[in-house]
């Protein structure tokens, strides 16, 4: 291992590190860094807050957020974590900054003691994630059933453009539910290798979702899938494709449809693609 990474992969000596040359290029300068955790100029003392003699540079900042999270243990950890969480306004992005913090230096080289606390840290983040997230979906539902309350009770609802604005607006709502609700389950990240390859999954996805076989009269007597929308294979575009992962859920619906209406299967490269499917799928031999 080089020195420098013996030095850096010591807490203490990392920490000394950052304040006479600064740990890396991202050292950032005082004022130009988002605040998590509030600190002040001056003396020590034994409270929440973090203290400094100077407006500290960023890694410093940081690596002081962890010192003082080492003074304290078990529910005095939490005490503190939540003073900051609870005077800082953008809770999501309190939360990924922590998360984010803490795995880094878990994979630094640390003593038993440190990797409990930071443990000890997840756990948290965790139990905050999960109280998040349920007081979002509960926010959305409540705008959600008002805007449909707003529908039913409106007497403008009969006029094609109040109509057509209360539906757009209520589907902006669903669709922030669904995301919202999609950020609890464990995500993959698939990247397709060129772009040009894009139009094809689509078109494979469609293929597979109307995949059967029929018998001689030309009846469909067995099928792969007993339901498949469009609107689960544009969830299954979102959650695990990268290139879909930051689109909305009925953009990716539109993006099926402006696909799948130009498949011509009644061209031969679509049919040697159904009947091999086909076979792989359905022919009982080995």
């Amino acid at each position: 291992m080089l020195l420098k990474q013996r030095l850096f992969s010591n807490m203490i000596l990392r920490n000394m590190i950052s304040d006479w040359v600064g740990l890396s290029g991202n050292n950032k300068a005082p004022g130009t860094f988002p605040i998590f955790f509030q600190y002040k100029i001056g003396p020590y003392k034994p409270d929440y807050f973090l203290y400094f003699q100077k407006e500290p540079f960023s890694v410093r900042y940081k690596n002081d957020i962890f010192n003082k999270l080492y003074e304290y243990s078990g529910s005095d950890i939490s005490d503190y974590i939540n003073f900051h969480y609870n005077h800082y306004q953008d809770k999501q992005a309190f939360l990924k900054f922590l998360r984010y913090e803490v795995h880094d230096r878990l994979n630094i080289k640390l003593t038993g003691i440190w990797k409990q606390k930071l443990q000890f840290v997840l756990y948290w983040l965790q139990e905050k994630e999960q109280e998040l997230t349920a007081m979002q979906h509960s926010q959305l539902q409540h705008e959600i059933e008002q805007g449909m309350r707003a529908i039913a009770n409106d007497p403008e609802v009969v006029n094609p453009g109040k109509a057509d604005e209360l539906v757009n607006d209520l589907s902006e709502k669903l669709n922030l539910l669904v995301e919202k609700l999609s950020e609890g389950y464990a995500t993959g990240n698939i990247r397709v290798a060129e772009q040009k390859h894009l139009h094809s999954l689509i078109q494979l996805l469609y293929i597979l979702q109307n995949l059967q076989k029929n018998s001689r009269n030309g009846k469909a007597n067995q099928r792969l899938f007993s339901t498949f929308s469009a609107i689960d294979m544009a969830a299954i575009l979102r959650l695990h494709f990268a290139d879909w992962k930051e689109k909305q859920q009925n953009t990716i619906q539109k993006d099926i449809a402006a696909v799948t209406k130009d498949i011509n299967v009644d061209s031969e490269k679509f049919k040697r693609l159904d009947k091999a499917l086909q076979d792989f799928f359905f022919d009982q031999n080995p």
